[in-house]
């Protein structure tokens, strides 16, 4: 699922799209997406075949393309529709796969993204930091959604992995392969479950810890960043430095 964490974030542009069909019309789209997309349906009906993912939309229904180079991107119309088309940039990794949620019983979702859309469109005075608010009460949601979204049995499935990886994060080979083995689980389920619950990768989990661990050597005084680097279980001192500076814009000699 999606990284909800979202770092210097900028919306590029908001369009609404007014589709007609006749004779259930199939739109192909360019492969190749320069932002990250979230588009919402306000009616119409159909279905979206995106890389390998194929799911339907309608009335209610919020979908993610990520941004990139892609195999195929097109939609069969069913039924005429309007939909919201945000386009966004941010530095922060989200998900390679695209993603629908159906926020059909979700009526503010719809409200605050009309507003969103009417604010963009006026660009009045003060309007980017408006619409920016509204996105970010659309990612909220989403957050909300996503986190009651999964049963906790299938969340439970996901507990060994996760006490695993916190009793073994530092080490530098650290085993990705066992975790799914101690889920009882193939390696494709686990990683569905398993963003879908943490909203990113195990290996993006585990690099979280090192990072959070790291600040709270980086507080003792007691060890160089070379020391730090060997405890948290970065390979060298250059990529520990790379990735700090990533996560908190600052390298970790920094750090206070």
């Amino acid at each position: 699922m999606i990284n909800f964490k979202l770092e210097n974030l900028n919306i590029i542009s908001v369009i609404k799209e007014h589709n007609q069909t006749i004779n259930n019309t199939q739109i192909s789209y360019n492969t190749h997406l320069p932002y990250h997309e979230l588009i919402y349906h306000f009616s119409g009906n159909g279905n979206f075949v995106f890389d390998d993912t194929d799911f339907s939309f309608n009335a209610g229904k919020l979908i993610y393309l990520p941004k990139g180079s892609h195999k195929n991107y097109f939609a069969n119309l069913l039924d005429s529709g309007e939909c919201v088309d945000i386009f966004f940039d941010t530095k922060s990794t989200l998900c390679d796969n695209a993603f629908c949620f159906n926020l059909s019983e979700n009526k503010a979702i719809e409200k605050t993204v009309s507003k969103l859309y009417n604010i963009w469109t006026k660009k009045e005075t003060g309007y980017y930091n408006k619409t920016m608010s509204l996105f970010f009460e659309i990612i909220s949601n989403l957050e909300i959604h996503n986190n009651t979204y999964l049963p906790y049995s299938k969340i439970e499935k996901l507990n060994p992995a996760i006490d695993y990886i916190h009793l073994h994060y530092t080490e530098h080979n650290f085993n990705y392969s066992i975790l799914p083995t101690l889920c009882g689980i193939g390696y494709t389920y686990f990683k569905t479950l398993f963003r879908m619950r943490y909203g990113m990768l195990p290996s993006e989990y585990v690099k979280n810890l090192k990072i959070k661990h790291s600040c709270e050597l980086l507080l003792t005084n007691k060890f160089t960043i070379s020391q730090i680097a060997e405890k948290c279980g970065f390979s060298d001192i250059y990529y520990f430095s790379k990735v700090f500076k990533q996560t908190y814009g600052i390298p970790p000699s920094k750090w206070k």
